[in-house]
C-alpha cells in the first residue's frame, strides 16, 4: 500500500513540475497564430484572383499556390520550433 500511494505521490508531482507557459509566451504564440491566418487569408484572396484578374495561366496560378503552401507551412513549423524552445527553457 505504501508503494501504491509513493507512486501515485511520485506521478502527481511529475505531472504538476513542468513549467507553466507565462502570460507573455501565451499573447505572443496568439500573436503568431493571428498574423499566420491572415497571411492565409491573403494568400487564398490573391489565389482565387490569379488567372482571373491577373492573366495568368493556371501554370504560373499552381506555382504561386505552392509557394504559398510552402510558405505556410514554413512559417507554421518554425513558429512552432520557437513556441517549444522557449518551452524547453
Amino acid at each position: 500500500m505504501k508503494l501504491f500511494l509513493s507512486l501515485i505521490a511520485l506521478i502527481s508531482f511529475v505531472a504538476t513540475a513542468h513549467a507553466e507557459e507565462t502570460l507573455s509566451e501565451k499573447a505572443e504564440a496568439v500573436a503568431k497564430s493571428v498574423v499566420r491566418e491572415v497571411k492565409k487569408g491573403a494568400n487564398r484572396a490573391e489565389e482565387a484572383a490569379c488567372g482571373k484578374l491577373t492573366g495568368d495561366s493556371q501554370a504560373a496560378c499552381l506555382a504561386k499556390k505552392a509557394k504559398n503552401r510552402v510558405s505556410e507551412t514554413a512559417d507554421a513549423v518554425t513558429d512552432k520550433a520557437t513556441e517549444i524552445k522557449k518551452s524547453a527553457d
